[in-house]
């Protein structure tokens, strides 16, 4: 007969398991003194997470789910709930609805946003959130920049102040960010279509250089998930990636990336990384600037 209040040893190695489990989640989640950029598979929309050696974190865009919380949750320490800046790159379904419930969850140290307006639910209920949990929302445009630590951010578009503005196209006010980390750099386009790179190109490469010494980065988040209407030969020779990520859900019904986009990347000899076939892509710092990895 069993003493009263002892276990069988099946349960004692269920909770160890449990236990050593946790621990091994805590440990692979710790701040590792490493610059991380990974833009998270959430499907169809965007969503890129970054994280400083010094712990700052910064949110770009949300996705078009909540799914954006399991990839937080993959690269955050569970007592971990704060994010020191999101940045919204404009407030189209596919980029912002995540954000709501990070807003709603996490303490956000400041927003970004363009300041254009929408009329839509999403935009209503995040204004809202925003409102509710006194989040400073800071309206950016070109020149304006921000340092944490060895990480420095660069707003490039939109060209000027986008307050209060209702355009017929929400990718005409989209804030595009430039990151400078050592001698790496990154280009962040949201959803840019052909117009707006053309305007970059006027505003920053007013001579035709090419590449643009500006412009000119290392690694490419592909604008508007790869879609025809952006990339245009001329913007990708400026700018001149090595390497370039395109967001996109798995046989979603736009055509994502489109096969003209991809071509260019191919033509242009740019190494080229997809969420919707390798999963969530990572990017880290290495003595030959970005190492990129997939999750699958």
């Amino acid at each position: 007969m069993k003493k009263s209040g002892s276990r069988p040893w099946g349960q004692w190695l269920a909770a160890f398991i449990i236990i050593a489990t946790g621990l091994i989640s805590i440990w692979q989640s710790r701040p590792d003194g490493q610059f991380h950029l990974w833009v998270l598979d959430v499907g169809q929309g965007d969503a890129i997470f970054i994280q400083t050696p010094d712990n700052y974190q910064i949110l770009i865009d949300g996705g078009p789910s909540d799914q954006v919380l399991v990839g937080l949750g993959r690269h955050m320490p569970f007592w971990d709930r704060s994010i020191d800046l999101i940045i919204l790159s404009h407030p189209h379904a596919d980029h912002l609805t995540g954000l709501i419930d990070v807003a709603r969850r996490f303490q956000i140290g400041e927003v970004w946003t363009s300041g254009a307006v929408h009329t839509t639910p999403e935009f209503t209920s995040w204004q809202a959130v925003l409102a509710s949990r006194n989040i400073e929302e800071r309206n950016v445009w070109a020149g304006v920049t921000k340092q944490f630590d060895n990480l420095g951010l660069e707003v490039i578009y939109p060209l000027t102040d986008q307050t209060g503005v209702q355009s017929t196209s929400q990718h005409d006010a989209t804030v595009v960010v430039r990151l400078t980390t050592g001698s790496a750099t990154a280009l962040l386009t949201g959803d840019l279509e052909t117009e707006q790179e053309k305007r970059i190109l006027a505003a920053y490469c007013p001579d035709q250089q090419r590449p643009c010494p500006r412009l000119k980065t290392d690694l490419l988040k592909v604008p508007h998930h790869g879609s025809k209407t952006g990339l245009e030969p001329d913007f990708l020779a400026a700018i001149a990636p090595k390497q370039a990520i395109i967001s996109n859900g798995e046989k979603n019904p736009y055509g994502h990336p489109h096969p003209i986009t991809l071509d260019r990347l191919a033509a242009a000899a740019v190494a080229t990384w997809r969420t919707d076939l390798q999963g969530t892509i990572s990017a880290q710092i290495s003595a030959s600037g970005w190492l990129v990895t997939a999750e699958k």
